[in-house]
């Protein structure tokens, strides 16, 4: 039995008081050894006690936490090592009681040695310098003259629960070996202590002496001689009793007699001191549940700050405190509750009812201390009263879970993956589970052993814990009531806020089943966590108040129209009544909850869904206002009616906006006459397609596969609207301009000239280039030509104006970009095979200068790009899919060849490999300083520079040490491979991102006897004309050396079969609009794709980072749905890691 002090008792009285004996029972004995071996190597520091000296927290060999408290009665260990546990103490608590023990009694533990100096630093801490202090760890006991008169006693103690039994002479202890301890005795001890009869030394010490002996009793400050009655026998009881709006918990002996508070019982003894008797315990069952409840009173009163009047005897809580308790009992426990437990009402017994199977709950309430974060509880409920759920099983959602494991454990992504196995875990059969978790925890995140044994440990005891029967005891409507517990229910209404809000719900709850949420997280969740609330049984409570789900009806009318505006009049019905504004705003605010006629309602996730596209697309205006949406926006109510969204339009407006939605209903055109060219079937469709947004006065951007002809199909709408197939909005004086690369002003003006040869054609370059283009039809001019001649361009109206390769305008930062997008024309076209490469603010680039103001204002597309981007990316793709036309190759698969694509793995020589591995040292260090010390951008341009380094090294060590003349894998194979296939007849491509690198793979061609072109930035663009009309005309195998940046789009070299990239980059779209110069159109040999890669290093990488790349591409301009993919600081680490 624990005995509990009336006064103010530290931990250092606990402590004080126990023995040797106490400490040997604290733990199996492997790990009593072990702890006594740390105590003895000073092993305690950082020792610190609170305030009012009731706990003391230390640290044991500088890594191990350990937290002492007392209740004034027993110690209560708590350690975060893998060894401890509730029912089991490791060696750090052991070292820590045995060196706290050392410092208040140094007499005690006389094999135990402690330092003078360590002994001063202890007592110190605990407050005890300047005591007398005596270290008699080594000494022997007093000698001197005894009484021969003196008899040896027996004296008996209770500290910590636990009877602590010494023999005394003359004032001083007598260890076991002690000369002075009678010889019978010592031979009493080792027989009945080392025996089956260990846990009844006092009845048989009586036995055996008579009164030979004295059996004393310390209590406090004076002994109490004892005497002991064999035939007595006692039984213990519990008696709850509910009176005076208080319920009190009484220790009780045989038929309900109430413990006195001279009565002490211990290891089946009772001592009544008042008697001076000793009398044994038959049945312990009924105390053992009261310090149940004792232990659950503690832990209330210290989470909720509210006294609770407690002794050793009796516990007094106030009735609606009670069932705040959770007495928690397993079916064993249970069937003890009901045999030795009587319950009352007002002093007369009463049986205990049972209950039916609780309800369960979510309770939303706003935080008082934190108006961004919402406090949810999961609760139960039987009749009107509600409970937490249980706490011995669920603390493993709570902060102190963070607190009590280890700190690899506690880690963010091996704790939530705890948490998704545990959910998993929980649904398996009992015979199951112990696989399961084995099968779970092969997790790479979980490879060390130690950290795979506390995560198994951890689970099988939570799992274990889920799947025990219980019964709760409860105080409700004037009755004792037994509820039986479903705790897998309760896990799986847990579960629902995990799954939706994730892990760090849990991060700052105090008790089990409570979350602390944001308010936005909670907002945007409310619908869908109703909805599973509801198909698991549970029901949700926000601010006390139930909530009732309802669904809106939404229709439009849009009728009435302009040149550029819809006016919409919107009308919501919810149960035939329509929805006020007050309504709508609120219910967006707070993510689908309102109240209407003092009901909470939550409208149903289709509607909330439905609700946010048309909150989205509205414009916001008074109550009863119209509201007036741009015509470009009328798509996003449009597409509204996929949802069931009722929305009129007019019938000419139907007709055009069908068209947009559907591409098969827009009209088919004749082709212009002198066209000089047979056009294939989804030629002419992008023809019609171009004309329909020409003559609704849209823009587009064309984005076919590269080679699928968006050249050619350009041509003929501008020769559509020459000839007044397409009827023109502007006479033939007004010029269409189209801006392009340089590279590609040679292949406009000859395709032009091919296809359409009545065109007038002028190219706008050179030194002494005039803006005068009267005579001309179309003008060809740069990008460069056009940032610097903005001035006197943007002062002259064009017909169509299209950009050629419009990914070269993607930045809307850049000054390029800047100058074309003042460029004023009547229709606007742009044309790339990749309107996004790294991210989808280049989308908006591109798009927002073919068809300006479609994606809204800059700054508002940039806060959204913020948001999820899933979600975003849906938006985007429904707004501007009707003004985007792609065709990928597969359309066209049948009328080109195959395409091989291989990537060949090299090593790295040991040079290489020992100049790389130095490199990855220094570009660690620089990328981490450059994102400590530099904004974003900039650390990002270090960061990019630094990698440089190590994609260079993979290429040849001679890029960075000029003189250095080393091999190259790379050229090595590349000359091998082209040497093999000049003897077959075949000519190649090779691409690289570094001119410098071209020049040393001249060097092998050249030594080997290997013809080849080059073409790079530094080729004059007069000159690069010439160099493919060679190449491709060439009887003979050529190889074509190009830079990627000069070459890699615009150009037609269907003469080669085989392509060759040495260096890979983690833009997906910029190698395959190299690879594809020679897989287009025209083609009609099988295209082999080759790169080449070093081994284990950045390169190989960048192949798993161009996936991603690849993902948010297909997102976009295929799916509608996807992922970021721009170069992040997780991505550097990613490259650079090991």
């Amino acid at each position: 039995m624990a005995i509990q002090q009336e006064n103010h008792v530290t931990i250092i009285d606990v402590i004080k008081k126990l023995s040797p004996g106490d400490i040997y029972f604290m733990g199996a004995k492997p790990y009593v050894v072990e702890g006594m071996r740390l105590a003895g190597k000073n092993s305690v520091s950082h020792l610190v006690p609170d305030s009012n000296n009731r706990s003391l927290e230390m640290e044991v060999e500088d890594r191990y936490k350990v937290r002492l408290s007392s209740d004034g009665n027993r110690i209560i260990y708590i350690c975060n090592c893998k060894n401890w546990s509730p029912q089991r103490n490791c060696p750090h608590v052991i070292c820590s009681i045995v060196t706290i023990k050392k410092a208040v009694s140094p007499e005690t533990l006389a094999t135990l040695y402690i330092g003078e100096s360590y002994l001063k630093y202890l007592r110190k801490a605990l407050g005890l310098e300047g005591k007398p202090v005596k270290n008699l760890g080594t000494e022997a006991a007093p000698q001197g003259p005894k009484p021969q008169d003196e008899k040896v006693s027996l004296i008996i103690e209770i500290s910590n629960g636990h009877l602590n039994l010494m023999f005394r002479k003359n004032g001083f202890p007598l260890h076991i070996y002690t000369p002075a301890l009678p010889g019978d005795i010592r031979n009493f001890w080792l027989q009945t202590y080392y025996s089956s009869k260990k846990h009844q030394l006092i009845e048989e010490f009586f036995k055996t002496f008579g009164d030979r002996y004295p059996v004393l009793f310390k209590d406090r400050d004076r002994e109490v001689p004892l005497s002991m009655d064999t035939g007595i026998v006692h039984r213990t009881g519990v008696h709850f009793d509910c009176s005076d709006n208080r319920v009190m918990i009484l220790k009780t002996l045989d038929e309900g007699k109430e413990v006195t508070e001279r009565m002490f019982a211990s290891e089946n003894y009772l001592f009544d001191l008042e008697r001076g008797r000793v009398e044994r315990i038959s049945v312990y069952a009924g105390w053992s549940l009261w310090n149940r409840v004792n232990d659950l009173a503690a832990a209330w009163e210290s989470f909720s700050g509210i006294r609770v009047d407690r002794n050793f005897r009796k516990i007094v809580v106030p009735q609606e405190c009670f069932n705040q308790l959770q007495f928690q009992l397993n079916n064993d426990d249970k069937k003890a509750l009901m045999e030795y437990a009587r319950f009352a009402i007002d002093g007369k017994d009463t049986p205990v009812s049972d209950a039916g199977p609780p309800l369960y709950r979510l309770h939303v309430r706003e935080s008082e201390l934190n108006e961004g974060l919402i406090e949810a509880t999961v609760e139960g409920l039987s009749g009107e009263t509600p409970f937490g759920i249980a706490a011995s099983t669920f603390w493993f959602f709570t902060s102190r879970a963070f607190e009590r494991f280890s700190a690899s454990i506690r880690a963010k992504k091996r704790f939530a993956f705890l948490y998704d196995t545990y959910f998993d875990v929980i649904r398996h059969k009992k015979t199951e589970r112990k696989k399961a978790i084995r099968i779970a925890l092969k997790n790479p995140d979980f490879h060390k052993q130690r950290v795979r044994a506390e995560g198994t440990n951890l689970l099988d005891y939570f799992v274990t814990k889920t799947a025990e029967d219980e019964t709760l005891f409860l105080f409700q409507d004037g009755n004792w009531t037994a509820v039986p517990i479903d705790k897998k229910a309760e896990a799986r209404i847990l579960e629902i806020p995990y799954r939706i809000l994730g892990p760090e719900i849990f991060v700052n709850a105090k008790t089990p089943g409570e979350m602390i949420i944001p308010k936005d997280a909670l907002t945007g969740s409310l619908s869908d966590l109703y909805t599973r609330l509801s198909k698991a049984g549970a029901g949700l409570l926000y601010e006390d108040r139930p909530v009732e789900k309802v669904t809106w009806d939404f229709e439009m009318d849009a009728t009435r129209s302009s040149i550029d505006w819809f006016e919409i009049r919107p009308e919501i019905r919810c149960n035939g009544k329509v929805v006020d504004e007050a309504e709508f705003e609120k219910a967006i605010i707070s993510g689908g909850l309102y109240e209407d006629g003092g009901i909470l309602r939550i409208i149903d996730e289709e509607s909330l869904r439905i609700l946010t596209k048309v909150n989205d697309t509205r414009k916001k205006g008074e109550k009863g206002e119209i509201v007036r949406v741009p015509r470009l926006h009328i798509l996003d109510w449009l597409i509204l009616r996929r949802d069931g969204v009722k929305v009129r339009l007019s019938p000419e407006d139907e007709r055009i906006m069908g068209s947009l939605l559907s591409f098969e209903k827009i009209p088919q055109r004749p082709l212009p006459k002198e066209l000089q060219a047979e056009l294939r079937h989804y030629q002419k469709d992008g023809y019609n397609w171009l004309a329909f947004l020409y003559e609704h006065r849209f823009g587009g951007c064309l984005a076919d596969d590269m080679g699928l002809g968006k050249t050619i199909q350009t041509i003929t709408f501008l020769a559509g609207l020459k000839e007044g197939k397409i009827e023109a909005r502007h006479s033939a004086d007004i010029p269409h301009l189209v801006v392009l690369p340089p590279s590609l002003l040679f292949n406009w003006e000859h395709e032009i000239a091919k296809f359409y040869p009545g065109l007038k054609v002028m190219i706008y370059h050179g030194k002494d280039r005039k803006a005068d283009f009267s005579g001309t039809e179309i003008v060809l001019a740069s990008y460069d030509i056009v940032r610097r001649d903005i001035e006197k361009l943007k002062e002259i109206f064009f017909h169509v104006i299209a950009f050629d390769e419009a990914q070269a305008v993607k930045n809307i930062q850049a000054i390029t970009t800047s100058a074309v997008r003042r460029l004023k024309g009547d229709f606007k076209l742009a044309l790339t095979g990749t309107p996004v490469e790294n991210h989808i603010g280049e989308y908006y680039s591109i798009m927002d200068l073919a068809v300006p103001g479609l994606l809204g204002e800059h700054e508002e597309f940039t806060s959204r790009r913020g948001r999820e981007l899933p979600q975003e990316i849906t938006r985007i793709v429904q707004r501007t899919r009707p003004f985007v036309l792609r065709r990928t190759k597969q359309l066209i698969a049948e009328e080109l060849p195959p395409k091989i694509e291989t990537d060949i793995y090299l090593e790295l020589t040991p040079h290489q490999k020992a100049f790389y591995n130095r490199t990855v040292a220094e570009v660690k260090e620089t990328v981490e300083e450059a994102y400590r010390n530099k904004t974003a951008g900039q650390a990002r341009i270090i960061a990019l520079t630094a990698i440089l380094k190590l994609r260079q090294i993979c290429l040849s060590t001679r890029l960075l040490i000029k003189e250095k003349k080393e091999v190259s894998p790379k050229i090595d194979f590349l000359i091998e491979q082209l040497q093999e296939l000049r003897d077959e007849g075949h000519s190649a491509l090779v691409f690289s991102q570094f001119t410098s690198f071209l020049d040393i793979v001249e060097e092998g061609m050249s030594a080997s006897g290997i013809g080849y072109f080059r073409l790079d930035g530094s080729t004059p663009v007069a000159k690069r004309k010439k160099l493919v009309g060679d190449f491709q005309a060439s009887e003979g195998p050529s190889v074509f050396l190009i830079s990627m940046k000069a070459g890699g789009k615009g150009l037609n070299l269907t003469r080669a079969s085989y392509v060759f990239h040495l260096d890979p980059w983690w833009n997906p779209a910029v190698e395959n609009q190299a690879s594809d110069r020679a897989h287009r159109i025209g083609q009609t040999a099988t295209v082999t794709v080759t790169r080449l890669l070093m081994r284990h290093t950045v390169e190989e990488k960048m192949m798993l980072l161009k996936e991603k790349k690849t993902r948010l591409y297909k997102a976009l301009l295929e799916e509608g749905r996807g992922e970021g993919a721009s170069i992040s600081r997780e991505d550097f680490d990613f490259l650079i890691g090991d």
